[in-house]
């Protein structure tokens, strides 16, 4: 264990456990990273619950105890990118967030770099909100203006550039609504595939037999 997540906090997981709670998390109210790092980070999170078609749970970490239920109705939604703060959200049960602030590991080392989070915020973006695929429809009709008012400015006036800017406009607008698409179509694909996000290995892994 790195020690990220205090080990002890799992008796107070424990104690509000027994007090009924199905779920009890670590709520990461700091840690220990780079200003900005740490700025753009709660900006994301921020944004994406915002954005989002369901709530989201704001600060929470991995680190968490749940009960039974809420581990089989989280394994039903079947996405090829688990967003965990949204996937526990929007299957409910009782919840609670124990405050706490992450620290330095004390073992072991990193693989999430910057290029990491970035593809965590593009992936956490599409499981959670469907923003993108609508933002084409509320921009269409100044768009539109905006279109008609250039084609306007290069017949009164011949200039190429209100024609080039007209182009650019247009491409850049079909261009970002067929990329966005893509990648919807892209994600419904592959969980329509069906395929197990993981798979245990019961070699290294301790089952209960039924």
């Amino acid at each position: 264990m790195d020690c990220e997540d205090p080990p002890e906090m799992l008796l107070e997981f424990e104690r509000r456990y027994e007090e009924g709670y199905d779920l009890v998390y670590g709520e990461r109210i700091d840690r220990e990273e780079i200003k900005p790092i740490k700025l753009l980070r709660k900006l994301f999170y921020h944004i994406v619950r915002r954005v989002a078609d369901e709530d989201i749970i704001l600060y929470m970490a991995e680190f968490s105890m749940f009960t039974e239920e809420v581990r089989d109705a989280m394994v039903q939604d079947k996405n090829s990118f688990p967003f965990i703060r949204s996937s526990i959200a929007r299957v409910g049960f009782k919840r609670i967030g124990i405050p706490y602030k992450r620290h330095y590991r004390i073992a072991g080392e990193t693989h999430y770099n910057l290029f990491g989070m970035v593809v965590f915020a593009v992936a956490g973006i599409l499981s959670a909100s469907t923003l993108p695929l609508r933002v084409p429809i509320y921009l269409l009709p100044f768009w539109l203006l905006v279109t008609a008012l250039l084609g306007i400015l290069f017949i009164n006036t011949s200039n190429p550039w209100f024609m080039f800017a007209d182009a650019l406009l247009a491409c850049s607008f079909v261009g970002g609504t067929i990329a966005f698409t893509a990648l919807y179509v892209a994600r419904t694909y592959k969980n329509g595939l069906g395929r197990p996000n993981y798979l245990i290995h019961r070699r290294y892994t301790h089952m209960q037999s039924e």
